[in-house]
């Protein structure tokens, strides 16, 4: 299921400093993506805030990222955000909704 060893070191690592209940797919999705990529996952703090538990979109300007990075980025956080309420995420506006 992992990579390489390190992915799975920096997964449950993220898993830990988030408390992240171990029925939330869409957080261990997010994890699994940054854990995988080092570039993502050395930059982790930039895109959510593991002590508040919450989603930096912000971190988009911010960071410079190529495209597949970018990808990465943008598909670990759309998984994330797919359960919020639709106010935050309609159809069409996902991607504005964390910086696309």
């Amino acid at each position: 299921m992992f990579l390489f060893p390190e992915h799975q070191e920096r997964y449950d690592q993220f898993l830990k400093q988030d408390g992240t209940h171990p029925k939330d797919r869409e957080r261990q999705a997010l994890f699994y993506i940054f854990a995988g990529y080092k570039y993502l996952g050395d930059r982790i703090e930039h895109f959510y805030d593991l002590e508040g538990r919450m989603i930096r979109p912000e971190a988009f300007q911010v960071v410079d990222l190529t495209s597949g990075s970018r990808a990465l980025a943008e598909l670990a956080l759309q998984l994330r955000m797919r359960n919020y309420r639709r106010s935050v995420c309609e159809p069409g506006r996902t991607k504005q909704a964390i910086g696309g």
